[in-house]
């Protein structure tokens, strides 16, 4: 396993992927993601799962900041988490936590030669450890809709409590809808005054075509005026 934790601190400045969670413990954001958290639990509690893939219909509706700080949020309440970056074409995870990215996913999926110890890391946040996509140049379709990715998920589950995949927006490209066939439940990220409804139709077409379960939708960046959450 590699013992990459990151900066012993790591910066609070981050526009791009706040961690709030890590950073505020008690925010009314961090709330909230307490109260998405508790609705998951249920959800996957009923559906006996434990693989979950975030998604958006679009970029930038912030699915990488609100998997990251749900991951953080899990793991503070003593949840055995594994975090991977399944976004290939545009990967992210490792920006938000400020990991290095020469060896992640794609390399553990493409070359035999790649152990799961080698790939995955550990962070200053207990109970959390990630993967990252990866340096790989192969077609990430062909990567993930693959045997490999299959008894990679198998390996998972028995060594986390949770696994959570971030997964490329819908429209984007077909890298979600294949991980959504092989994970237990899906979750959709809104964004207020952001996400298209055209967009958000088409992304809910597609999930219900590819008979993923849908766990719920978060609704993103809301005022604090209007009810943030999850349904």
């Amino acid at each position: 396993m590699i013992q990459e934790k990151g900066p012993q601190k790591m910066k609070k400045s981050q526009k791009t992927f706040p961690l709030m969670s890590f950073f505020v413990k008690d925010s009314s954001y961090v709330q909230q993601l307490r109260t998405i958290r508790t609705g998951i639990n249920y959800i996957a509690k009923i559906k006996n799962s434990n693989t979950l893939m975030f998604t958006s219909s679009e970029a930038n509706e912030g699915k990488t900041t609100t998997i990251a700080n749900l991951a953080i949020s899990y793991a503070d309440k003593g949840t055995k988490v594994l975090l991977v970056d399944a976004d290939m074409r545009n990967p992210s995870i490792h920006k938000a936590f400020q990991l290095t990215n020469e060896l992640g996913l794609s390399n553990l999926l493409s070359d035999e030669d790649i152990k799961f110890d080698d790939v995955i890391k550990c962070t200053i946040i207990e109970n959390l450890s990630i993967i990252t996509s990866g340096s790989s140049k192969k077609e990430p379709s062909d990567l993930l809709d693959s045997q490999n990715f299959d008894f990679f998920i198998d390996s998972c589950k028995s060594k986390f409590d949770l696994i959570l995949f971030d997964t490329p927006p819908l429209i984007v490209s077909s890298d979600s809808l294949i991980v959504s066939n092989k994970v237990e439940g899906l979750i959709l990220i809104v964004r207020e005054n952001f996400t298209k409804k055209k967009s958000l139709k088409r992304a809910m077409d597609m999930i219900q075509l590819s008979e993923s379960s849908l766990f719920g939708i978060i609704y993103n960046d809301t005022k604090k005026s209007k009810f943030s959450g999850y349904y």
